[in-house]
């Protein structure tokens, strides 16, 4: 079972959601849900999409794609990790300096990254950066099992953006 954190309204417009999806389901995937975001991911979106993965997503082999730039594989790897993590209600109990200073204690569920952008890099980093506005803070969730299983990097998904971006 997969969860998609899409980056991009554009991957939908342009028919690549729908394509991979499509692709997917022949492979014998079940896709539990997606998610699309088209800004920096805040606790609240952590909070949100980590309960939906936990209520309707931990059966068998579950993983989470992150398909888009880096807030999607942001977004992604913190969901992995709080949808097994959750003494607490909210990430920002997770996060540096900001809450309780909770660890991860268990692994977080695999990703698969499939960079969209080319520059942050967040598809082989073992952090994912959260916001707040309020209160107002931009900080860490880190742990060396953030890393992503696998990064897919396809020349070809970079061709929706702008050239500055690709």
């Amino acid at each position: 079972c997969v969860f998609i954190v899409c980056g991009s309204k554009t991957l939908t417009e342009n028919g690549t959601l729908d394509n991979l999806s499509h692709r997917l389901h022949e492979a014998g995937v079940a896709i539990l849900g997606t998610h699309t975001i088209s800004r920096e991911p805040e606790v609240e979106d952590v909070d949100h999409v980590s309960t939906i993965v936990r209520v309707f997503g931990l059966k068998g082999r579950t993983f989470i794609m992150g398909l888009g730039g880096g807030s999607a594989m942001d977004l992604a790897k913190a969901v992995a990790a709080m949808a097994v993590n959750h003494e607490t209600e909210t990430v920002q109990d997770y996060l540096e300096g900001v809450g309780k200073g909770l660890t991860i204690k268990n692994d977080p569920l695999p990703v698969l990254a499939v960079p969209t952008t080319a520059g942050t890099g967040a598809e082989a980093t073992k952090n994912a950066v959260i916001s707040s506005y309020d209160p107002l803070f931009k900080k860490s969730l880190r742990d060396e099992r953030l890393l992503p299983h696998i990064a897919l990097v396809d020349p070809e998904l970079t061709m929706s953006a702008s050239r500055e971006v690709t």
